[in-house]
């Protein structure tokens, strides 16, 4: 008990989150030089090709960054249910959706993503929490107290991301494949309501801490800045690749939502 009343408080402390802000400024530098060098890398072939392995080490970088701001900013109690239950849960859906064809259609995962548990790579479970969790604290801090009016934005946000996630996931990369050729239209309806699900298990279990990370610009805004990158990823690469109308209606989604939302912002 002694014990955890000392890592309680030295949780609570200065030097705890002093040096966490350090570190979460190194990696969100880092992952702004990484998603430069990753664009060079996407949009050449023979490099595409021989680095897809990086993938993985990106995804896991920005899950780092996103959970450390969380740490910084919310109660561990929370988190350190909230995190684990999000990992399995994603890794879940996607076991069930590989053997079933439930609830996103017949697909199926190559070998490109490694490494993998049961053929399900271990970096979709990281994606599922960066996505559903940056697009949800983009819109937590909004002024707008009504929890579903968040629920709604952070799906749909994440819903954009979706549509400009597949082609580059499974037509450029080759990371799954869909059994039909393309993308069934109950996989979009599927993350919806996924992510409608996660939004809400966010909404009601995060608690804010008294000693959130301050007024440093870079921290501050670390769930936009991994929103934002792989918004630009997936625009620069997909549009490269002729993926145009998944694109254009991705970011007609996102922007909609984020001018709806600050709107109301203002409004409040």
């Amino acid at each position: 008990m002694e014990r955890q009343n000392i890592f309680r408080n030295y949780v609570k402390g200065r030097d705890f989150i002093k040096t966490v802000q350090n570190i979460l400024k190194y990696l969100i530098m880092l992952l702004l030089v990484m998603t430069a060098v990753g664009l060079v890398i996407l949009t050449n072939a023979e490099l595409s090709e021989k680095y897809i392995w990086t993938t993985t080490v990106f995804l896991t970088v920005q899950f780092v960054t996103l959970v450390l701001y969380m740490i910084l900013n919310y109660e561990l109690k929370s988190l350190s249910i909230l995190i684990p239950v999000m990992l399995v849960s994603g890794y879940l859906i996607e076991y069930a959706g590989v053997k079933t064809g439930y609830p996103f259609g017949e697909y199926l995962y190559t070998d490109k993503l490694k490494p993998q548990l049961f053929n399900i790579p271990v970096a979709i479970s990281l994606s599922w929490v960066v996505v559903v969790v940056s697009s949800f604290l983009v819109v937590f801090s909004n002024n707008n107290p009504n929890l579903f009016t968040k629920i709604i934005y952070s799906s749909l946000l994440v819903l954009g991301l979706d549509l400009m996630l597949e082609p580059f996931a499974a037509f450029k990369n080759a990371f799954w494949i869909w059994k039909t050729g393309f993308v069934p239209v109950q996989n979009y309806i599927s993350w919806f309501f996924i992510a409608a699900i996660f939004s809400s298990i966010l909404g009601i279990s995060l608690r804010e801490r008294n000693n959130k990370s301050g007024g440093i610009m870079i921290i501050k805004h670390t769930p936009l800045i991994i929103f934002a990158i792989n918004i630009i990823q997936f625009t620069v690469v997909n549009f490269m690749n002729t993926y145009y109308l998944y694109t254009i209606s991705g970011l007609v989604l996102i922007s909609a939502v984020l001018y709806i939302k600050n709107r109301g912002t203002v409004e409040v």
